[in-house]
């Protein structure tokens, strides 16, 4: 007989965790120096190269191998959808946009040392100081960074956030992901119920959808942890450092590329109510680098009618006090584990 799945449910089960770290090299105490107006802080296994003014990671090595190819970045806007369209997101959230794509980062102090390595913490006056941004950086000597990020509202009055979350940019060789939770397809706050929890493995090339319109795409919710690698085994893994879960994605180019871009003045859809957009699926292209979001949280993409129809409150970021903090862990399969 031929079966076919019509349900499915899943718990968990009493007294049971999992090991969401690996095992990573012994390694020297870090040093600091200054060179050219930066810092940096080494030892025999890694690098950070950090900016005095800005604070911003301009490189992190880990075995000689460069780990990004761009500053981490708070992130808080996504590449609208058709729905986001239908309820003018482009225009009420735009204030998340420009805060998400035009930053001023200020660091504070220098680099401190802990018991675990260094500290230090950068600081981020969003558009029109409308909110603030305190991102920390830990530093360990096995090559791990812990991130803390705060976000504070500090005006009232506040649009939703389309999402609250570091963007990361790393080089073009990380091919491969493989994550801890709901999956194998894209899953939102308000679309996930019929995805299943467990350990999903794919190209990094295939975790977008060429939708016809280029929109937010390939979200992975309920993230327990998320790695990427490359053909020789080097890997980045993700973890929450405190007891929430992430929403996660990672494409081979950047939200630009699926950014909304209004047509020609003139043109207009069917319907007349949702904007048509200058840009086609088949039009995107891979980039000479990785784009990794890691988030607290992503706003629902609703769906109840595609012309006008907030997401439900339940499934929107509301302006308040967020922070969330998590670990980046490098390595090399067969070397540290």
């Amino acid at each position: 007989p031929v079966l076919f799945e019509v349900a499915h449910e899943q718990f968990q089960l009493p007294g049971y965790r999992i090991a969401y770290s690996v095992k990573t090299n012994v390694a020297d105490d870090l040093k600091k120096e200054t060179v050219d107006g930066k810092y940096l802080i080494q030892n025999n296994l890694v690098s950070f190269l950090i900016d005095q003014s800005t604070g911003s990671l301009e490189s992190w090595k880990y075995k000689g191998h460069e780990l990004i190819v761009k500053p981490l970045r708070p992130n808080f806007w996504r590449a609208p959808t058709d729905n986001d369209l239908g309820n003018g997101m482009q225009n009420w959230a735009k204030i998340w946009k420009d805060a998400s794509y035009h930053q001023n980062p200020e660091m504070k102090g220098d680099p401190e040392k802990t018991d675990n390595g260094f500290s230090y913490e950068v600081n981020y006056m969003l558009t029109d100081s409308a909110a603030e941004v305190r991102l920390t950086y830990e530093l360990y000597p096995d090559g791990k960074i812990k991130i803390r990020q705060k976000f504070i509202p500090l005006k009232t009055g506040l649009p939703d956030i389309p999402r609250m979350g570091t963007s990361v940019t790393v080089p073009f060789g990380f091919k491969y992901v493989e994550w801890f939770g709901k999956g194998p397809y894209e899953t939102y706050s308000d679309r996930k119920t019929a995805a299943k929890t467990a350990v999903w493995k794919g190209l990094i090339s295939e975790q977008f959808h060429r939708y016809c319109r280029p929109q937010e795409t390939g979200n992975k919710t309920d993230v327990r942890y998320m790695e990427i690698s490359t053909d020789d085994g080097l890997f980045i893994r993700v973890t929450p450092a405190d007891r929430n879960y992430l929403s996660c994605s990672v494409w081979p180019f950047d939200t630009e590329t699926l950014d909304y871009v209004p047509a020609d003045k003139g043109s207009e859809s069917a319907s007349g109510l949702v904007p048509l957009s200058a840009k086609h699926g088949a039009d995107i292209r891979r980039k000479d680098f990785v784009q990794w979001n890691i988030d607290h949280k992503q706003m629902g993409v609703g769906g109840d009618t595609s012309w006008g129809r907030r997401v439900h409150p339940e499934y929107c970021i509301h302006p308040d006090t967020y922070i969330f903090s998590y670990f980046l862990i490098p390595g090399i399969k067969g070397n540290d584990q």
